[in-house]
């Protein structure tokens, strides 16, 4: 994936690609899942818009098409650590699915998450090294982010860990050669 602030950094433009791997019992099936589409703004007033268009050109696997969506949300920061979410996914030739969701910043380095689709509630919990001191990447925003998924349909709780490190904007070349270090 790859991101970068675009008008000022009022707005962040994201694009991402991706493979897919599906495991069960002795079965397995694998493709590319397509590109995904993102932009989001900076808080106005405590106000933040997204939209996300989902698995553009997405191959289809063992049989079974993956169908492009569209995702559009809004988080209302309504206390300077509770942030309110709430999103609308469009997925093609399907249904819409409505979502809510808050984050509670206990700290710095440490949230607390929770979320409803309709169907399954998750929490979760994000942690960043880089502002505790735990890892240094050289000033890059490095966090891990643990969720769970409870009363899920289909039965099967889950759990999901992610590792991202966030960049600056590149350096031009000429003002490299003028670093010492």
């Amino acid at each position: 994936g790859y991101g970068r602030y675009l008008w000022h950094k009022r707005v962040r433009v994201g694009l991402s690609t991706k493979f897919l791997l599906e495991n069960m019992n002795n079965e397995s099936a694998s493709g590319w899942g397509g590109v995904d589409l993102g932009v989001i703004t900076k808080d106005i007033s405590g106000v933040r818009l997204a939209l996300g268009i989902f698995n553009l050109g997405a191959s289809e696997i063992q049989g079974e098409n993956i169908p492009m969506g569209i995702r559009t949300g809004l988080s209302y920061l309504l206390f300077k650590k509770l942030r309110l979410t709430s999103d609308i996914d469009i997925i093609s030739g399907r249904s819409i699915f409505p979502r809510f969701g808050a984050e509670y910043k206990f700290s710095r380095f440490f949230r607390l998450r929770a979320g409803y689709d309709g169907n399954e509630l998750s929490t979760g919990l994000g942690f960043a090294f880089d502002r505790f001191g735990g890892l240094d990447l050289k000033g890059k925003q490095t966090t891990v982010d643990y969720a769970v998924g409870l009363m899920n349909p289909a039965g099967n709780d889950y759990a999901r860990v992610s590792f991202a490190i966030k960049g600056s904007e590149p350096e031009y070349f000429a003002e490299l050669d003028t670093v010492s270090d």
